[in-house]
């Protein structure tokens, strides 16, 4: 009978053990698919608006008469996800408060999305100055300053024997460069979180 009531004691905790670790999988999984899947997508329109956003400024560059026709297409395409960048940005700043979990009441898998939402945090806050507010910030800030300091009409001097418009749309460039960069950090994190939440 002890032999009995052992086994039986035995296979009650291999059977809870079994439910546990099914219950944190699919616990990971939904983790992956409510909170990271969602942030990916928002940074994936955020990105696309960027891109889209300076090649077109780059044409608005070559047809302007002026820079400021430049600073105020800057400012219209600037709005364009600004509400998803918003929302991605809510949303990982909540994911990485420790304060508000401290270690406890994270969704299953929580703690091993920490990266990914840093990457997608740093690929929002990516523009150089700290009060930057986007990608764009940086450069209509350097747009503005061009008009502002190059006296009469910057589009047609060649200060230092540099064409403003060249130095323009070389700046976006760089800055295109630098967006494809910090994309891809949030992509490479995604999968490996994809992987540790799904696998």
């Amino acid at each position: 009978m002890d032999s009995i009531s052992g086994k039986a004691v035995v296979l009650g905790a291999l059977r809870a053990i079994g439910r546990l670790r099914k219950e944190s999988r699919e616990g990971k999984r939904l983790t992956f698919e409510r909170h990271v899947a969602p942030v990916y997508r928002m940074i994936e329109v955020a990105h696309k608006d960027y891109v889209d956003g300076f090649l077109a400024t780059k044409k608005a560059i070559k047809s302007s008469t002026a820079p400021s026709e430049v600073i105020d297409f800057l400012y219209d395409v600037r709005r364009g996800a600004l509400m998803v960048r918003g929302q991605a940005l809510v949303k990982i700043e909540q994911m990485l408060d420790e304060d508000r979990y401290g270690g406890r009441g994270l969704p299953a898998g929580g703690k091993s999305t920490k990266d990914f939402y840093e990457a997608a945090q740093g690929y929002l806050y990516g523009a150089t100055a700290p009060a930057a507010v986007s990608w764009y910030s940086d450069y209509v800030r350097f747009v503005e300053t061009s008009a502002k300091y190059l006296p009469g009409d910057c589009w047609e001097q060649e200060v230092f024997g540099n064409d403003p418009r060249s130095d323009l749309t070389f700046a976006i460039e760089r800055v295109l460069d630098r967006i494809e960069i910090k994309f891809r950090v949030v992509t490479q994190q995604y999968l490996v979180t994809q992987r540790n939440l799904v696998a």
